[in-house]
């Protein structure tokens, strides 16, 4: 009879010590799953300003597949004449700055597709002047910086994507330029 008595009383105790520490342990688990998140799920935006080579200004969107890995696709006119467009889809890695989630360095790789129409720098890839389309691999590497809660972003990136037809003159057509950008955050996570 006392060792059941024993029994129960170590029961109860046991019951009300995780009564106790289970409040706590789900605060850290919430703690632990917003530090496991990515800093926002979407993004779209624009990449505004060429600082350095061609000029490549379109629009884009980021969507993050993981806690730091993201897909990056981009539509944009390149302005290297004028009948150039391009579409790239990057794999990017990111990494906290300053410890901060609004500060982030991002790095990675992808493809290309860049499509010259017959009026314009296409007659140099071929002897008729017909539209051409090509396939290129690539990297980039940039900053973004969060504004706190606020759901816009900045950000500063090199991109570049090297297509692999040679033109007449035996070399390829690249697109590798420096850009400022603006995001718009969607599905960020909440404090």
């Amino acid at each position: 009879m006392k060792a059941l008595f024993l029994s129960f009383i170590l029961l109860v105790s046991s019951f009300a010590a995780v009564a106790q520490v289970n409040p706590d342990s789900i605060d850290i688990q919430k703690q632990m799953e917003f530090a496991a998140a990515p800093p926002y799920k979407l993004a779209v935006g624009v990449r505004l300003l060429n600082l350095v080579g061609e000029f490549d200004m379109g629009i884009n969107a980021k969507y993050f597949i993981g806690r730091q890995s993201a897909l990056e696709a981009s539509v944009s006119k390149v302005i290297f004449n004028d009948n150039a467009y391009q579409l790239a889809l990057m794999y990017e890695r990111h990494n906290k700055l300053f410890n901060s989630n609004h500060f982030l360095l991002y790095y990675g790789g992808g493809t290309g597709l860049l499509h010259i129409t017959k009026e314009g720098y296409g007659t140099i890839f071929s002897e008729d002047p017909k539209p051409s389309t090509q396939v290129g691999a690539g990297f980039i590497v940039g900053t973004e910086i969060g504004l706190g809660k606020l759901p816009i972003a900045f950000s500063t990136d090199f991109r570049g994507i090297y297509y692999l037809k040679p033109n007449k003159q035996g070399g390829a057509a690249n697109v590798a330029n420096a850009t400022l950008g603006i995001k718009y955050r969607i599905g960020m996570p909440r404090r």
